[in-house]
């Protein structure tokens, strides 16, 4: 480790922190455990008013190398000046306090900055948010190439990195370069970055994803993202200046001074154009003031190299012209992507010229629509299908072309591949032929839509011979000696005048690539970096397992081809052998230290493979332990223990054997075979087929062609369970899931729409994975825009039903909420009316004789165009196009306590979205409300001018419903007799994140003489739910359960925070609890609300969790408390709910009764 001297620590990690509760822990989280060196975490609290500070001083207290500071609100790059001051590392880095470090992101990064006595260090980066985690643009021109030490002179493209926290810095070189933090501005990195950058005479790259950039979303965007405010231009345009003064005083190098104008041109400055539309005429103004001179003076290469509709929004600002700017904005949005390309010979040679419209034409000058500098200075199209295994040879296959230039015939044009490394750059020529592209219609060839003048067009481009395959041989010895280090594929094709080479880049959602594969002695891995690029590597083992064994009593020994090489257990510090042993052995005390996990055996730090499967059978413990030898999906060698559980077995057919011991299986009698997803929804069951029991192992046979319900599995994976019930909502239940043999993974195919598989989890559990699958027709996406854009306008010529109903809920994510109560009361009721039920599954359940339709499908239109009447608690999607006849109801889904619609105004990125949401709305001729306050909102946030249904909410019916529901509920869930139940329902705040907010341990100790607790998680915050701290016993999930009106009447009192279920939850009379922890920042930062919460909830508000449990212990007082506030509260709210709601809605609306 040397290096460390320079410092009291190896790095300084500095976190500024400011208000950002929803994310602090885990980004300090990800920095726990970084590396081996010594290093600090310095936590600068910059003046937060929500409980940021509490989150970070806990890390401080329990964690000796976080150190947190607190000083006055100053801004970023105040915080970060503060944070360098108090730090004592030799290197230092950054890291903002909504974003994520990658596991050991840091020790790699040690590693090279010591090898190479670097003054900075930088990795790749990629972005993220609640949903998805995709390449950061912005990096993607930095790696095309990394050189293990180079300056910005050879390496010009690292200008393209302005972020800080990607990088690690010099002590010493950062205290020379006398560069600070500029203070009270946005845009703090770029005039710090870039000079440093410049400055440094060693910088030290790597691919490594070192660092997870955050893309905040909905009305949590970081000012960064607000482009459209005159101070995050001001501020914008004040960096750059500030690096055009630098370099034009310190560097002479005429590319660093080129790529630098290119970046502002081209990525810079475009941001701000583009929200031109949202701004006013000073905005437009000051951008003019910078940006005009700097095109005018732009070298022409770099002119050339801007697309047209750059260059003719650029003309534009010259020109001073703002309404032609914005006609050319919408142009590049809507129009752009329909137009042509058409080579011209002249005396320049051969050109391309874009096919623009006449008004553009008559505006600019012909050399704007030259695209052919455009062309080759980015990447072509292309798109890999497929890299799998032909025998011992890797088959590539994929398509490539220049965008809008036609491939009409395989000799439209010459392509080469070639398998290259970062220090092998010419590589070894690959073979390849051109061919037909396979799935290049679907996304490329056909374009239609809506263009800028508002007209429905449609373009065909034909990229039909686009396609290509190559081959890599492994074994050749040119590619063997390639592959002594990482290898990826460059693609040169020629066309015309055009000629480009690039990376070879797949999709983590399109390409499907083959697992690795034993060659010889070596395990060559084809994989997709974080960038998508393809990666071929190769891997020489020094040993090899070729059987294994398991005695009697559990002693496990795998046997090796050879052994030249240390081989431990990952993980398990107790089980390592020194070379020279043909065979290692795992005894079972060493099993039961390591406990349940999988861990692979290393062989010289890397993965110990076989050849072909090596795999012990299951041993089962008397201490509650199972364990195995097995060969995991990609040849490697694992170490296998679980908590006692049944394993899979492949009989003929498709018969699936599930065995283990039979003390052990007899509590899973009549032993059901269950497929459930985390929240315990059921998909399907198969029911045994045979029972049978030898030398003390119970065997239970399955037919997984026959399951005895198949209807309700929809897209997902789904885990496999033993059971002694098909309800595995109940907390009695017994379950345990089932260990899968790793050459268990088979197609199935039981359901025409969907793609079902048997396949095993990454913790060894035997799953069913079910994929949806379009139907022919709507088999493409532009097959479905074509049916959306064309089919149904012509279905809205046909008759409407007058007795079909559609409903839908949450953009079809859910059969639930207010359609769902009254489509069942219609559905139980009136037989004479057909109800048609859109979800995003067609799979997914619903109750009665419904006809379930896939959203956005050939027959979702047909009911759409044709259905008498909508029901939605939200929208239909945004082609719904209401026709006279048609009668629309929102029913909402709830009464609003914080500000929705247009009220929500951060909810609208321009004002474009603010009309769209009113045409949806307007839409609407019947809004179903509970209490005249909704009223007055729902006029002003939905710009309503339709009629209200004064009826309740039909979900809320159930609460006036007979006894004995709330005991049927219990039972159902498992729930114990005799103690009360907590309802915990917070509201949502980040999407895909829950947290609890307070001390579960400390609450069950409190509270579970008295009472149990039913979880019930918003649906947009499910996924985050850590599933593991359901114990059955006080803890109990109920975020599945079908009704949450349901629960309320199960519960003795609810926990809430700004949910609006506290206006449902009033009607049965109970108790409610507000845990408002972060009402200040909630109220004022986040959302907004419609009504202060302190003046009229229907019960106390407690802020912590002591308050909670004091409310709680104390049930009499806190019923008390709260009955004095429920009448008037419900007098106010609740005005319109009587418990027939659903009758009324029908009566009014389907049958045109007067409701008097």
């Amino acid at each position: 480790m040397s290096g460390e001297g320079q410092g009291s620590c190896a790095l300084s990690v500095i976190v500024p922190i400011y208000n950002v509760e929803a994310y602090l822990g885990e980004c300090l989280d990800s920095l726990v455990g970084q590396t081996d060196y010594s290093y600090e975490v310095i936590m600068v609290d910059d003046g937060s008013t929500d409980s940021s500070p509490d989150i970070a001083q806990r890390y401080d207290s329990e964690l000796e190398h976080f150190h947190y500071f607190r000083k006055g609100n100053g801004g970023l790059g105040s915080a970060r000046n503060y944070g360098i001051s108090v730090s004592r590392g030799a290197y230092i880095t950054f890291c903002d306090s909504d974003d994520v470090i990658p596991q050991r992101a840091y020790d790699k990064m040690l590693e090279l900055a010591f090898d190479n006595d670097s003054d900075i260090v930088n990795g790749d980066v990629v972005r993220f948010n609640s949903k998805k985690t995709w390449p950061s643009s912005l990096h993607r021109e930095v790696f095309s190439r990394v050189v293990a030490c180079t300056t910005v002179a050879e390496s010009p493209n690292l200008l393209f990195d302005t972020i800080s926290c990607n990088k690690l810095y010099k002590r010493s070189f950062w205290d020379s370069s006398h560069v600070s933090f500029p203070e009270g501005v946005l845009y703090e990195d770029i005039p710090v970055v870039i000079p440093l950058l410049c400055m440094a005479k060693r910088v030290s790259m790597t691919r490594e994803v070192v660092y997870c950039w955050r893309a905040r979303e909905g009305a949590d965007r970081s000012i960064t993202q607000e482009r459209a405010e005159l101070r995050n231009l001001l501020d914008r345009l004040s960096a750059l200046r500030s690096v055009d003064s630098y370099l034009e005083s310190n560097v002479t190098e005429e590319r660093i001074h080129s790529v630098k104008e290119w970046k502002w041109l081209n990525l810079d400055l475009p941001i701000y154009i583009n929200a031109c539309p949202q701004a006013d005429e000073t905005y437009f103004e000051r951008l003019r003031a910078y940006a005009a001179p700097l095109y005018r003076g732009a070298r022409l290469v770099n002119v050339k190299r801007l697309s047209p509709v750059k260059r003719m929004e650029y003309e534009s600002i010259c020109l001073g012209n703002r309404e032609l700017l914005l006609r050319v904005i919408n142009y590049g949005k809507n129009g752009y992507k329909f137009d042509k390309v058409r080579a011209r010979r002249d005396r320049k040679g051969t050109r391309y010229f874009l096919k623009a419209p006449q008004w553009a034409l008559r505006q600019f000058d012909e050399d704007v629509f030259d695209v052919t500098a455009n062309l080759v200075s980015f990447d072509p199209v292309s798109v890999v299908k497929r890299v799998a295994w032909a025998g011992s040879k890797i088959c590539v296959e994929g398509f490539c072309f220049f965008p809008k230039i036609p491939c009409v015939s395989r000799k439209s044009r010459t392509i080469r591949a070639f398998l290259c490394s970062d220090r092998a750059q010419n590589g070894v020529e690959l073979p390849v032929r051109n061919g037909r592209a396979i799935g290049v219609r679907g996304r490329n060839e056909l374009v239609f839509g809506i263009d800028d003048s508002g007209r429905r067009r449609f373009s065909y481009f034909n990229y039909r011979w686009s396609g290509f395959s190559l081959e890599i041989d492994p074994l050749s010895s040119s590619v063997q000696e390639m592959l002594s280090e990482d290898c990826y594929i460059v693609i040169s094709i020629q066309q015309g005048a055009l000629e480009s080479s690039f990376m070879l880049k797949g999709s983590t959602k399109s390409t499907k690539v083959d697992k690795p594969k034993m060659l010889g002695s070596a395990r060559v891995s084809l994989t997709l970096d974080s960038g998508n690029v393809l990666w071929v590597k190769r891997l020489g083992l020094e040993s090899m397992a070729s059987g294994a064994h398991c005695d009697d009593d559990g002693t496990l020994s795998l046997d090796l081809t050879s052994n030249t090489a240390p081989i431990c257990v990952e993980g398990v510090e107790a089980l390592s052998w020194e070379p020279g042993f043909e065979r290692i052995v795992v005894r079972p005390d060493d099993v039961r230290l390591a406990g349940p996990g999988i861990y692979g055996f290393l062989c010289a730090g890397f993965p110990l493979c076989s050849k072909g499967t090596v795999e012990t059978s299951v041993f089962y413990s008397d201490c509650g332990l199972c364990w195995r030898v097995a060969t995991l999906g990609s040849g490697r060698i694992a170490l296998e223990v679980f908590e006692s559980a049944p394993f899979s077995a492949w009989g003929e057919g498709a018969t699936l054997y599930v065995q283990g011991p039979s003390d052990l299986m007899r509590e899973y009698l009549p032993g059901y075979l269950v497929a459930a997803n985390k929240a315990k929804e059921v998909g399907i069951i198969y029911d045994a087929l045979t029972a049978e029991q030898s030398d003390g192992v119970l065997r239970f046979a399955y037919d997984l062609n026959h399951p005895s319900s198949e209807n309700n599995l929809f897209y997902g994976t789904w885990d496999l369970y033993l059971s002694s019930s098909t309800n595995l909502l109940n907390a009695t239940t017994k379950t345990t899931a089932i260990i899968g043999t790793h050459n268990s993974s088979t197609p199935l195919g039981l359901c025409d729409d969907h793609a079902i598989s048997l396949t095993i989890s990454p913790s060894a559990q035997l799953c069913i994975k079910s994929t949806q699958r379009w139907g022919r027709l709507e088999s493409t996406r532009p097959r479905r825009r074509f049916i959306e854009s064309y089919i149904y306008p012509l279905m809205r010529l046909l008759p409407i039903s007058r007795k079909k109903i559609m409903f839908e809920g949450l953009w079809g994510r859910k059969y639930y909420c207010n359609p769902r109560a009254l489509y069942e009361y219609i559905d139980q009721n009136e037989p004479g009316y057909t109800c048609i039920w859109s979800l995003g599954d067609e799979r997914r359940p619903i109750e009665g004789d419904g006809i379930r339709v896939r959203r956005l499908s050939l027959r979702y239109f047909y009911h759409l165009a044709t259905a008498k009447y909508l029901v939605n608690n939200v929208n239909f999607h945004a082609s719904l196009v209401k026709r006279s006849g048609q009668v629309y109801i929102e029913t909402m889904h709830g009464m609003p306590l914080k500000t929705i619609g247009l009220d929500a105004t951060n909810e609208f990125k321009t004002e474009a979205d603010v009309e769209n949401y009113k045409k949806k709305c307007a839409f609407w001729d019947y809004v179903v409300v509970q209490n005249p306050e909704v009223e007055e909102i729902a006029r002003r946030c939905y710009a309503f001018s339709g009629s209200f249904l004064r009826t309740g909410y039909p979900r809320n019916d159930v609460l006036f419903s007979e006894e004995g529901l709330d005991k049927k509920v219990r039972d159902v869930l498992g729930v114990p007799d005799g103690k009360k139940v907590i309802l915990y329902a917070p509201t949502w705040r980040t999407e895909n994140v829950f947290d609890f907010h307070f001390d579960l341990d400390r609450l069950r100790e409190e509270l579970s003489d008295e009472y149990v607790m039913l979880l019930r998680v918003h649906p947009l915050a499910a996924k985050g739910l850590d599933y593991e701290l359901i114990d059955n016993e006080f803890l109990f999930n109920a975020t599945s359960y079908p009704s949450t009106e349901e629960l309320f009447l199960a519960s003795d009192v609810v926990i809430s925070d700004y949910s609006s279920l506290m206006f449902d939850y009033a009607i049965v009379n109970k108790p409610i609890l507000f845990y408002v922890y972060d009402l200040e920042s909630y109220r004022d930062r986040l959302r907004g609300l419609y009504f202060n919460l302190e003046e009229i909830a229907p019960g106390p508000l407690v802020k912590t969790q002591d308050e909670l449990c004091e409310w709680l212990c104390n049930y009499e007082r806190l019923t008390y408390a709260c009955i004095k506030s429920l009448d008037a509260f419900k007098e106010r709210f609740c005005t319109y709910e009587t418990g027939m709601a659903s009758k009324k809605i029908f009566d009014q609306v389907m049958r045109g009764c007067s409701l008097g």
